[in-house]
C-alpha cells in the first residue's frame, strides 16, 4: 500500500495511471470485467470479515459476550440516532432526501442503471411518450404515510391522463402479488381515479423499434 500512495504521488505515474482508468471505463468489455472484479473483491472481504467476526465471537467466553452486549445497549442509549428524536429526525431527512433527489432512491440505481439513473427500457418509454407529446414525470414520488419517510415512486406519471406507468424489467417485477400490493398502497394515496399500467421491457422493446429508438 506504502509502494501504491508512493506511485500516486508521482505526477507522471498518476497522469498514466487515470489515463489508462479512464480507457478501461469507455471500453463496454473492459468496464464489465472492471466491475466483476470489484465486486468479487468486495464479496470476498465481506466474507472474510464475516468470517474473523464469527471466530472471534467464538472465542469469547459467555461472560465476555455479555458484557460486551451491555456496553452495545449503554452506547445505543447515548447515541442520537438511537432515540425516537433521532430516528423521528432520519425519517424526515430520508423523506426529505428522496423527495428533492428522487433520482438517487434504491429504485434509481438498481438493475442495469447507466449514469443518467435510469433503466435502459425507462430511457425508451421516455422517448415513445415524448412522441406523442405527452406530460409526464419521471420517478414520481408518493407519501403514503405522512411523516414516516415511506414513498413509493412511480417509473412515469401522467398528471393530465391521471395515468401511472411501471416499466416492468424480468429481474425486479417477478412477483406479480408484491407488485399489485404496492399499486393498492400508491392508488390509495392519488385517488380511485387513477390507474396503473404496466408495461414489460419486451413490450417496450416492440415499441421501441416501431417507432425507430432502438434497431
Amino acid at each position: 500500500m506504502n509502494k501504491f500512495i508512493q506511485a500516486w504521488k508521482n505526477p507522471e505515474i498518476r497522469k498514466k495511471r487515470i489515463e489508462g482508468m479512464k480507457k478501461t471505463w469507455n471500453e463496454p468489455i473492459s468496464r464489465k470485467k472492471h466491475i466483476e472484479s470489484l465486486l468479487k473483491a468486495n464479496q470476498n472481504s465481506a466474507e472474510k470479515k464475516k468470517m474473523a467476526y464469527k471466530n472471534y465471537w467464538k472465542n469469547l467466553s459467555e461472560e465476555e459476550k455479555q458484557d460486551k452486549r451491555n456496553k452495545l445497549k449503554e452506547a445505543h442509549k447515548h447515541c442520537k440516532c438511537h432515540s425516537i428524536e433521532g430516528i423521528k429526525k432520519n425519517k424526515e431527512t430520508h423523506l426529505k432526501n428522496l423527495l428533492e433527489y428522487p433520482e438517487l432512491h434504491p429504485n434509481s440505481i438498481a438493475a442495469k442503471r447507466n449514469r443518467t439513473g435510469i433503466s435502459y427500457i425507462e430511457i425508451l418509454m421516455g422517448k415513445i411518450l415524448k412522441s406523442f407529446d405527452v406530460e409526464f414525470i419521471t420517478q414520481y414520488p408518493v407519501v403514503y404515510k405522512k411523516g414516516s419517510g415511506c414513498v413509493k415512486f412511480l417509473d412515469f406519471y401522467l398528471p393530465k391522463h391521471k395515468l401511472g406507468i411501471e416499466c416492468d424489467g424480468e429481474r425486479w417485477h417477478t412477483n406479480k402479488s408484491n407488485d399489485e400490493e404496492r399499486d393498492k398502497i400508491i392508488l390509495s394515496v392519488l385517488g380511485e381515479e387513477h390507474r396503473i399500467e404496466h408495461i414489460t421491457g419486451k413490450e417496450i422493446f416492440e415499441l421501441a423499434k416501431f417507432f425507430g429508438f432502438r434497431k
